[in-house]
This record gives C-alpha cells, sequence and structure tokens, in this order.
C-alpha cells in the first residue's frame, strides 16, 4: 500500500519545483531575448528609453510628449525609470526589464491557476511558470521568436498582459464562486484597473470588456441567479472607465502630453471593409503562415470548447471550463477586431495586438485540464527524477549560453551609426533631421554630440513617440525661456523622399554620401525649413508650457 505525502512535503514538492520553474522561465527569457535583442532594437523599441530620460534630465518640460494611442506608464515606465537610474544607459536595463516582465508574466500565469483551479498556491505558481516556459520554448520555431519577443519589451502590450490576466483571474474567481468582491479587493482591482486602462486601451478591450461579455451571456442565458453579480462587475469597470476618462479629459484641458486617436479615421463602413480585406490578405500571407503554433492552440480551444458544451451541462460539471474558455475566445476575437475596427491594421507588423494569442490559450488549456485531473493530479508526479534532471540540464545549458555571450544584452554599435559619428562629428554638426526610424536609434545609440529629430518621408514634422519642443534645439529650458526655431545643420536622407525634401527645404549647399548614409548639408540659414516646419509645431505647442518667440 502506498503511503500518499503529507501536506508538509507536498509543500516541499511544489516549492521545489516553484523554484525550477522560475529558473527554466528566466533562463529562456535571456536566451530569447539575447537573440533578438540586437537584432531588433529600432526607435519603436527605444522610444521608452528616451521618454524616461527626458523625464528624468529635465532638458525640457514633459507636456508636450507626443504618444500613440497607449502610453504604457504603469507598470513600464516605472520600473525601467528605476532600472535606468540604477543601471545607466548602456543597454543592460532592457534584459534586466525582459527578465522582470517575463517573471511577473509566470507570476500571473500562476495566479490564474490559483484563482480558477482547485490548487494550492505554490502548486500553481509552479505550474504557472513551467506554462510560460513551454510558450518561451516556441521561440525556437521559425517566426515566432519576434512575436514573443515584443511581450518582454518595454512600451509594447506585454504589460497589458501581466495586468490583464490577474484582473480577469480575480473577476472570474468572483464569479465561480458565486461571491461579491470585498472592500479590499475591489479597491485593488479599481487602482490596477484605472492605472492599467490608462496606460494601455487593450486593457479593455482583450480583458475587462471579453470578461462583461463572456458574464452576461452566462448570466442571461445560462444562470440567472448571478444577475446581481454582474452589475457588482459591471459597475466595477464602469467606475475604471469612467476614472480614465475623467483624468484623460483633464489632461485635454490643461494641454498636457497629446494622445494618438483610438481611431485613426472616421470607420466609415467602406473604411472598415477595405481595412478587413488588407487583414485577410496578410493574414493568408504572413499571419497565419508565421504563426501558425498559436493560431493551432487557439483552435484546439475552440474545438475543447464547443465538444465540452455538447457533451456536458455547463451549468454544473463544465460550468469552470465554460466560463474561461469562452472568456479567452472573446478575448481573442477581440484582439483580431480592434485593429481592423479602428483601422489601425495596414500590414503584418500590426500582429503585435495579437499578443493575447500567445497567452491566454494556453492557459485556458491547461486550466481546464487541471480541473478536469487529466495530468499532474498528485503533485508527487511533478517529482519524476528523469524529469527534473532533465530541468536542470536545460537551465544550466540556457544560463551557460548567455553568460558566454554577454555582447548580446548591450546596445549594438553597428558600422552604420558609427559612420554617422564620424561623420556628424568631423563636421561638428549639432542638429539634424531625419526619418523616425533613424532618431531615436542613432540619438540613443550613437556617440556624437548631435540630435536628430524626425519628420515624415515627405520632410513635415512627425509627432509620435517625441516631445515637440525637441524641435527647438539640445538645451535645457526652463519656464521663463522663449523657443527660438534654431537652424538645422544637416538632413538624413535615409528612407526620405528626395524630390518631396528638395521642394519642401531647398537645394542643400552640399551632399554628404557615406556607405550606409547620405546626408544634405544646410551651412546657411535656411527659410525654407523654417517654413515647412514651424506652423505645425506652433499648433502642437499652443497652450503648452513654453512659449515660442516670435520670428
Amino acid at each position: 500500500m502506498t503511503v500518499p505525502p503529507r501536506p508538509k512535503a507536498n509543500f516541499y514538492y511544489s516549492l521545489f519545483h516553484l523554484i525550477l520553474g522560475t529558473l527554466l522561465t528566466l533562463g529562456l527569457i535571456l536566451n530569447l531575448f539575447g537573440s533578438a535583442f540586437r537584432k531588433w532594437v529600432n526607435s519603436d523599441a527605444l522610444y521608452p528609453h528616451t521618454f524616461i530620460q527626458e523625464w528624468l534630465s529635465g532638458t525640457y518640460p514633459i507636456d508636450a510628449w507626443n504618444f500613440g494611442s497607449a502610453t504604457f506608464l504603469f507598470p513600464d515606465y516605472l520600473i525601467y525609470g528605476a532600472l535606468l537610474l540604477v543601471f545607466g544607459d548602456g543597454g543592460i536595463t532592457y534584459p534586466i526589464f525582459a527578465a522582470i516582465n517575463g517573471m511577473l508574466l509566470g507570476a500571473a500565469c500562476g495566479y490564474a491557476f490559483w484563482k480558477l483551479t482547485s490548487l494550492r498556491a505554490t502548486t500553481a505558481f509552479a505550474i504557472g511558470y513551467y506554462t510560460i516556459s513551454a510558450i518561451l520554448a516556441l521561440h525556437y520555431l521559425e517566426h515566432h521568436d519576434f512575436f514573443l519577443y515584443q511581450i518582454l519589451l518595454p512600451g509594447f502590450h506585454g504589460s497589458s498582459l501581466i495586468l490583464g490576466i490577474f484582473t480577469a483571474s480575480a473577476l472570474i474567481n468572483s464569479c465561480l464562486e458565486k461571491r461579491k468582491l470585498d472592500h479590499s479587493k475591489t479597491g485593488f482591482l479599481l487602482v490596477i484597473g484605472a492605472l492599467g486602462l490608462y496606460s494601455n486601451t487593450l486593457l479593455l478591450t482583450q480583458f475587462l470588456v471579453p470578461w462583461l461579455a463572456t458574464f452576461a451571456i452566462y448570466t442571461f442565458f445560462i444562470d440567472r441567479d448571478d444577475r446581481v453579480l454582474f452589475w457588482n462587475h459591471t459597475k466595477l469597470i464602469c467606475a475604471i472607465v469612467g476614472i480614465v476618462v475623467f483624468v484623460r479629459f483633464i489632461q485635454y484641458a490643461f494641454s498636457f502630453w497629446d494622445h494618438a486617436a483610438i481611431f485613426r479615421h472616421i470607420p466609415y463602413p467602406t473604411a472598415i471593409w477595405k481595412c478587413l480585406l488588407q487583414f485577410a490578405t496578410d493574414f493568408k500571407a504572413r499571419v497565419l503562415p508565421q504563426l501558425w503554433a498559436f493560431w493551432t492552440i487557439y483552435a484546439i480551444l475552440i474545438a475543447t470548447a464547443f465538444f465540452g458544451y455538447k457533451n456536458a451541462d455547463f451549468g454544473k460539471r463544465n460550468r469552470r471550463m465554460g466560463i474561461i474558455s469562452m472568456f479567452v475566445i472573446l478575448s481573442v476575437f477581440s484582439g483580431i477586431a480592434l485593429p481592423i475596427l479602428s483601422l489601425y491594421w495596414n500590414n503584418y507588423y500590426n500582429s503585435r495586438y495579437f499578443l493575447n494569442l500567445a497567452i491566454l490559450p494556453i492557459i485556458a488549456i491547461v486550466a481546464i485540464f487541471l480541473n478536469r485531473n487529466l495530468f499532474l493530479s498528485k503533485q508527487a508526479k511533478l517529482t519524476a527524477i528523469p524529469i527534473v534532471i532533465f530541468e536542470m540540464v536545460i537551465i544550466l545549458s540556457l544560463f551557460s549560453k548567455t553568460t558566454s555571450h554577454k555582447e548580446n544584452f548591450v546596445f549594438d554599435y553597428s558600422e552604420q551609426i558609427a559612420e554617422y559619428d564620424k561623420i556628424v562629428s568631423e563636421n561638428e554638426w549639432k542638429l539634424g533631421l531625419c526619418q523616425y526610424w533613424y532618431s531615436h536609434l542613432y540619438n540613443v545609440i550613437g556617440k556624437a554630440d548631435a540630435q536628430l529629430n524626425h519628420v515624415r518621408e515627405d520632410g513635415s514634422a512627425y509627432f509620435w513617440c517625441n516631445n515637440s519642443y525637441w524641435y527647438f534645439g539640445n538645451g535645457n529650458k526652463t519656464d521663463q525661456s522663449m523657443l527660438e526655431f534654431p537652424d538645422y545643420d544637416f538632413v538624413l536622407m535615409n528612407q526620405l523622399d528626395r524630390e518631396a525634401i528638395l521642394q519642401k527645404y531647398g537645394q542643400p549647399n552640399r551632399i554628404v554620401n557615406g556607405e550606409f548614409n547620405t546626408f544634405f548639408v544646410y551651412e546657411e540659414e535656411n527659410s525654407k525649413l523654417r517654413q515647412t516646419l514651424l506652423p505645425a509645431i506652433a499648433s502642437r505647442l499652443e497652450r503648452k508650457t513654453l512659449a515660442i518667440a516670435v520670428q
């Protein structure tokens, strides 16, 4: 007769695997980041770095910053700002942030299993980290690495996954237990939800709204006894939205920060249809073939939910499975629909809005299996010696590979950037214009004592992930300073429209051609450049802190 392990032994088994799971997750994070960071560092990835630097240095007031529809203030900028203060700006802050973000994602996954199954906390968190490890291991599949890499970056959408999983798990647990949230949990979710939604609209569209839709379907079509609890959740989510709308209104009233519109254009049916056709084309050509593993898992979840509804009583035995799977299916569907309805979808790169596709279906499938005791029904199964040995070998291998390639965790000072630095320094240039994909990249990684401000391909001012004050040069400005539009030394012509630049800025005094970079040099005052940029900038700075000198 086998004697079952004692509860205390069970705790130590789970704790041991929790440690192994966190180490495995950390090793995979560093392995993924080390292979991707230098290859895919660009202005999009670096703009959180420039924003935090601006905030810490006080070169200009930050009220004229231009964001996308998301600010990523919480928790991204708070964490990254602290790292920048401690470790400096050589690039090591990025892998450290990635490790923290990945660990928080594993904790969110563990919290979900704790709240959505009958597992003890240590076992749930251990399985949570193993689950995230399995997801991160998919980066070895071709094309899947970039998709997973984005989850780890500051200023992308990984933090909305973390906050969304925590928030949704607490709300789903309240529904499953048929118990209203107490005052402390309500207050906590209100604060976290408001901070998260203010920072990223995806928390609303991919978590809060899908949860309300799931709960409404369940309440009004399956179990009407839950109506009181449904309205309790509805009031909480409305309060979260109300707080964010109020804060945004105050910001608008005081002209503090500028945000891109959630809808890029008026969503006429014809425009939505055109965007849908573009998505269908990209989906067939790239999105499905290059992210096939995630779409396959999502399809498995849909099939599992469908057959579960067909073969069991949704309101009783399959209640947990039905609610969890329906929420995840609606969440991913919302993630797909949003960039189409808001007319944001224009190419494969917008698949970054589908990050919940990478995580939620797998969490749902594992939660369903755990609730049905189809695997890991006994904690002792976690401790099989061959599995432990195999895990430890993998962990040692991952950390060994990471420590032997330390150069992968700092900024890549490429030949292209080195050439730019050399030409700019030799000519003693201080201020230039360029296309967006070069501005943050060269400003952050480059060593030349010069500043680049980005413009659109046709040379017009581009207010995106930058501070509108930057167009007036690099220098400390107090609240009493008057901004005077400077003379620009050069235009970095990489990826700019040559004919449009000549038409708008005039003929350069000379052209400098390097192997990687081309410069239009303006050695005398250029009134056409000022006439092109200044009206749009002046309009953007209306009601901001600093005033423009009359010129």
